[in-house]
This record gives C-alpha cells, sequence and structure tokens, in this order.
C-alpha cells in the first residue's frame, strides 16, 4: 500500500523533474525546487501512510469492541445457564429429599417396566429391602407387581396415548392385604419421546375401609327407610276403600326421599267423603314422623267429630298437633308443623267446601262461571283463571295463610268456603312441591301459574292419562336437577 501512495506521488511530480533536467539546471532555484517537491513527496507519503495506518488501527480497535461484546454476551449466557442449572440441582435435591421422605411410594422405571429407582417408603409399605427386591424380581416392574392388575397393558397405554393412566386395586405383600392408588405418569425428552414413567403408590387401605363401611352404613339406613315406607304405607287409606267413596280419581306421589313428608287421607262420614292433602315440616326421615303424627291426629278428630266442617276439624287439628309438640310459642323453639287443605263432599246435596291451612285446592269446570263462582272471586274467596279458548274454567280456593302448628294467628279460626259443584267438575289438591321444583331451559321454578294452565290443559283427557301426562312433564322439567321437595297430587271428579 505504502509503495502504490510514493508511486502516485512521484508520478504528480515526474513532470516538473523532466522539465528541470532539460534546462540543465539552468539556476539554483531550480535545484530548491527540486528539493522542495521532494519533500513535498516525503510529506504526502507520510501523511498517506499515517491515514492509512489509522485506519487500519481504527478497525481493529472496532473489531476488538464488537468481540468484546460477543464475548460479554456469551458470558452472560452462560452465568444464566449456571444459575438455571444451580436452581435446577437445588430443585431435584429438595424433591429428592422429599420423595426419599414422603411416605408415598415412588417408582421410577424406563418405558419397557425395568425400575431404576425406588424410595425408602416402599420398605416401610412392603417389608422387603429394595435391593432383594430388585434382585427377586430382575428390576421388572411387571414381574415386582404385588396386585393382579395387568399392569403391562397400562404401559402399553401410556405409550399409545402419552398419557398419565391411574388405577386403584387390592394388594398383598409381606405386611399383609390392602388397597393402592397408582398414578403412572411418563416423562419426555426434547423429542417427544419418553424416558420414563414415574409411579406413585398410595395406600388408600383404610380409605377404603371407611368407604366401605359408609357403604354398609347405607344399605342399612336405605333397608330402615324401606320398612319405615311400608309402615307409612300401611296407615293411609286402603285402595279398596277409596275406590268405593269417590267415582274417579288419581295420585301422583313422587317423594324426595324413600320417606314422604306429604300425605293424603280419605275417609267416609254421614253421606260426605273426607279428602285432606298435608305437607309437614321437611322431608325424609323428619317429615315421615310429622306425617304420621298429622294422619293420626285427624283420623282421631274425624272419627270423634260430630259436625263435619273442614274449617272445625283443621281448628281442632291445629289444637292437638301444637299440644303433641309441646309448642308455647317460646323463643328458639322448634315451629314444626304441617300445610293442609281439607275437602268435604256432600254427595246428597253436592256442596263441595273447602278449609286450607297454606294449601292449595283447585276446582276445573267444563262450562263457562256461573254467578255463585264469580261472586265467591269477587269476595275474594277464590282466584279464576278463565281461557276462554277452551271454554272451561279453573277456580283456585284461597287458603289461610296459617298452619296447623304455632303461629302468630293460632287463635284465629279458619274460614271456609262452600259451592255447589257439577257432575264433572274435577279438583286438584296439590302441595308446594310441584310448582317449587327447578328445572326447564333456564333452571327456574315452575310457579303456580304454570300448574294452573297444565290442569286446564290435562282436564279433558281420562283420569289415568291425566295422571301419566303430569308425571312425564314433572321429570322432563326436572331432568337434571334434583327434587326440592316432595311432590304429590289428589285429583278426584266429582
Amino acid at each position: 500500500m505504502l509503495k502504490k501512495i510514493i508511486t502516485y506521488a512521484v508520478f504528480l511530480l515526474l513532470p516538473h523533474i523532466s522539465t528541470a533536467e532539460n534546462h540543465n539546471k539552468q539556476t539554483q532555484s531550480s535545484d530548491i525546487n527540486i528539493v522542495t517537491i521532494t519533500l513535498c513527496v516525503i510529506t504526502t507519503a507520510t501523511t498517506f501512510f499515517g491515514v492509512y495506518m489509522y485506519q487500519k488501527q481504527y478497525k481493529n480497535h472496532k473489531l476488538l469492541k464488537l468481540k468484546t461484546k460477543l464475548l460479554e454476551r456469551k458470558s452472560r449466557q452462560l452465568s444464566k445457564k449456571t444459575h438455571e442449572l444451580e436452581k435446577n440441582c437445588h430443585e431435584m435435591e429438595k424433591l429428592s429429599i422429599v420423595a426419599q421422605l414422603t411416605d408415598t411410594v415412588i417408582v421410577l422405571t424406563d418405558p419397557e417396566g425395568n425400575i431404576t429407582w425406588i424410595n425408602e417408603a416402599f420398605v416401610k409399605h412392603s417389608g422387603f429391602k429394595i435391593e432383594d427386591y430388585l434382585e427377586i424380581n430382575d428390576r421388572s416392574v411387571f414381574k415386582a407387581a404385588a396386585c393382579d392388575i395387568d399392569l403391562k397393558s397400562y404401559y402399553e397405554k401410556i405409550k399409545e396415548t402419552k398419557h398419565s393412566v391411574s388405577f386403584s386395586t387390592p394388594i398383598s405383600n409381606m405386611k399383609g392385604n390392602g388397597w393402592m392408588q397408582a398414578e403412572l405418569t411418563p416423562t419426555f425428552d426434547k423429542d417427544g419421546n419418553i424416558t420414563q414413567i414415574i409411579a406413585v403408590y398410595s395406600d388408600i387401605t383404610e380409605l377404603k375401609k371407611a368407604q366401605n363401611k359408609i357403604e354398609q352404613q347405607n344399605v342399612e339406613i336405605q333397608q330402615s327407610l324401606d320398612y319405615a315406607k311400608k309402615i307409612q304405607d300401611a296407615i293411609k287409606p286402603m285402595k279398596i276403600f277409596v275406590d268405593t267413596v269417590l267415582n274417579g280419581y288419581f295420585i301422583v306421589n313422587m317423594p324426595k326421599n324413600t320417606v314422604s313428608g306429604d300425605f293424603y287421607w280419605v275417609d267416609y262420614r254421614k253421606g260426605c267423603t273426607l279428602i285432606a292433602l298435608a305437607d309437614c315440616t321437611g322431608h325424609g326421615i323428619p317429615g315421615g314422623f310429622m306425617s304420621m303424627l298429622g294422619q293420626v291426629t285427624l283420623s282421631d278428630v274425624i272419627a270423634k267429630s260430630d259436625i263435619l266442617k273442614p274449617s272445625a276439624i283443621l281448628n281442632e287439628v291445629r289444637t292437638r298437633t301444637i299440644k303433641r309438640l309441646h309448642q308455647r310459642g317460646k323463643i328458639g323453639e322448634p315451629q314444626d308443623g304441617m300445610d293442609m287443605s281439607l275437602c268435604i263432599i256432600n254427595h246428597r246435596e253436592k256442596i263441595l267446601s273447602f278449609a286450607g291451612a297454606y294449601s292449595f285446592t283447585y276446582l276445573v269446570r267444563k262450562d263457562i262461571p256461573n254467578e255463585e263462582i264469580v261472586k265467591l272471586t269477587k269476595e275474594g274467596h277464590a282466584k279464576l283463571n278463565f281461557p276462554r279458548e277452551n271454554n272451561s274454567f279453573l277456580m283456585y280456593f284461597k287458603p289461610d295463610r296459617m298452619p296447623i302448628g304455632i303461629h302468630s294467628k293460632e287463635n284465629i279460626p279458619f274460614s271456609q268456603t262452600d259451592i255447589k259443584f257439577q257432575k264433572g267438575d274435577t279438583i286438584y289438591m296439590t302441595t308446594d312441591g310441584f310448582a317449587d321444583q327447578f328445572g326447564g331451559n333456564n333452571c327456574k321454578k315452575l310457579h303456580s301459574s304454570a300448574v294452573e294452565r297444565i290442569f286446564l290443559k290435562i282436564n279433558s283427557l281420562p283420569l289415568s292419562q291425566q295422571k301419566n301426562e303430569l308425571e312425564t312433564f314433572i321429570t322432563n322439567w326436572k331432568g337434571n336437577n334434583d327434587q326440592v321437595d316432595d311432590i304429590l297430587i289428589f285429583a278426584a271428579e266429582l
């Protein structure tokens, strides 16, 4: 490079040198010019050389700086990886300590079922020394299995699906018989290949014993409930008797549990049929006890009553219920009792008398409302539902808003509603379990307005078909939701 610079400088000055020689060195000033030119050439060459060396040094410095940055970056990356490795090693140490100290048996195997490691908990649970156990079973987890389950099939499933599997099984070893819960989990390399399978075995023997005990208790409880239901059914009115005193009827009875807190009662006195429907506090066993108390009390009152008035009967049933439950109205005292509706059908005079304690009774007639019905509605004793398109109406008898039991209105007598009935009229007596059931697309309560529409819709069907329609409807409405209460409907044709 330096040679090129000098050559270029000489080439520039050559004409001046040639001119000086041709004049044969005419004057002394010519010599001075040559010296000056020579100095210029040297200065120029030196300058070019200096610039060249500076550029070269600058490039070397820049390259060195870049290499330094790369080394610093690699150093930081190496430091980060070293920190991660130290952290992983620390975590592995902790996991190793946990695996050694835990009461759960942990076994590591390769994908083919060859045991590579077992923790110390194995000794406690099996009674075997690890070295002896591995030697006896040739380090194969399939030979070492202390259960009848096909462990090999689970390994094949893991290799096929690359997912964990779990199972529980009875086991037998030097410690005796028991149960274990196993969780088999694969681990993978960066290419997604299974490197090992981690088996975690938990002793669930005590849990299994408790479960078996609970199952046995459930069987015994269910047997007791079934027997209680037989006793509860035994005190109900006999079907042959109800068939005799009513023209036609049906019963929808769907207890929430085996034993129901709802009950119906039918009797016949002095040419009149008495029908009662009650919803007792609670359901299941508590409700069952209350229902039996209610049936016995109602039967006793009716048997000793000379006047067949539903309001008078409810008054007496309430008095006796409060007395038998020893209710005094004190704060914190149980408010047990029942809701009840009572209808008395006077067949000779064709009069239907109703009294109710928080309970529902409807009458459906295939006709338009007459003056009597309109008057009862205006006086507030009943509510009328009259969709004119089907030429039938539904009348809802309004009950008193007080129960059979202790209450702030216990000294107020129950009211009574009397109407003339017509042949073909149908009464529907129902507890609130049907209307309160959650279901449908929006999981909401059915409500009494929907119940009224259903009764109007099915009234033209035969009674047996009406029963099927109601049972099918409530089953479909409920769907997968839990039943919230006992369901009882008693329908009778007048």
